[in-house]
């Protein structure tokens, strides 16, 4: 009896399960409020799946829809004219704007060809519009043009044509120095000094011959010219005087704040020798240029 019970404890014995092993045991739930509860999660979250590229072919015009390649904000394009809608919706931001004058893309043109999308679109106040200039057998283009016609003037004192041409900012004048902010100080072109354009030329004739000075002058407001001569004595005269033998006139132009003057000088005497000084003056300053009338020796 005694033997048959060894028996059967032995046999029960082997046929129990073995004890797991230390790799095999269950991990023991971690403890609430324990602090491990992030680090466990990153080791046994499995990493998402990767998207699957797109098969489909980009649309005409388009590139590849690459994000990496849109901006985020105005500040990263370079021409400084703000973001515009991606006429082929990849960019949720939107594209950087082309610049005034540069060819486009037109969306809202119903005979726009697709292809044109690689060409960009128009930046902020612009319309894509067609070019005036081409020919009926030319091939129709379109460009950028502001809404708004007309110079201003911008913080950096520049004049420019347009509005649309006014950058936020602009680089240094020094490389090492950040760039300069600038923003619209007022409509029309700034307001600057007199400069002389083209100024009297040197002139020798002989005696009793007719001579002509010409001075060209510019600046805003368009600057009044007058005319001074200085003899060989030192004496300072402003022209023309009472002298009816000295001719002077004024005309506006040629070109836009601009004004040219002529002193002529009806036959050539003795004390018409000296320097001739043109005098360009407005409110912003006054600019001077001279030059010398003599006379040649008779051949006779």
């Amino acid at each position: 009896m005694l033997s048959l019970l060894v028996i059967l404890l032995a046999a029960a014995s082997s046929a129990a399960p073995p004890p797991p092993s230390p790799s095999e045991a269950p991990a023991a739930p971690v403890p609430a409020g324990s602090g491990w509860e992030p680090l466990v999660e990153q080791f046994t979250e499995l990493p998402p799946t990767p998207p699957e590229p797109s098969t489909q072919p980009p649309e005409p015009g388009c590139r590849p829809c690459s994000p990496a390649r849109c901006p985020r904000a105005a500040s990263e394009c370079r021409h400084g004219a703000g973001l515009a809608a991606d006429p082929c919706g990849c960019c949720p931001h939107g594209v950087c704007g082309l610049p005034e004058g540069a060819r486009c893309y037109n969306a809202s043109s119903g005979d726009a060809d697709l292809a044109d999308r690689a060409l960009g679109v128009c930046g902020d106040n612009m319309d894509c519009l067609p070019r005036s200039d081409l020919g009926a057998t030319e091939r129709t283009e379109t460009q950028c043009v502001c809404r708004e016609v007309g110079s201003v003037c911008g913080s950096d004192n520049t004049t420019y044509a347009s509005a649309c041409q006014l950058k936020p900012e602009r680089p240094a004048d020094n490389k090492d120095e950040p760039a300069v902010k600038v923003w619209l100080r007022y409509r029309g072109p700034c307001r600057s000094a007199p400069r002389i354009v083209t100024p009297p030329a040197p002139v020798s004739h002989v005696l009793g011959s007719p001579v002509s000075l010409e001075c060209e002058v510019k600046g805003n407001p368009a600057p009044f010219a007058s005319w001074e001569r200085i003899s060989k004595d030192g004496i300072a005269t402003p022209l023309p005087s009472d002298d009816a033998s000295l001719v002077m006139m004024v005309r506006g132009g040629p070109e836009p704040f601009m004004a040219t003057s002529w002193l002529q000088i009806v036959a050539l005497r003795e004390h018409d020798v000296g320097a001739y000084i043109c005098v360009a003056t407005n409110s912003e300053g006054s600019a001077r240029a001279a030059a010398e009338v003599s006379i040649l020796p008779s051949s006779g």
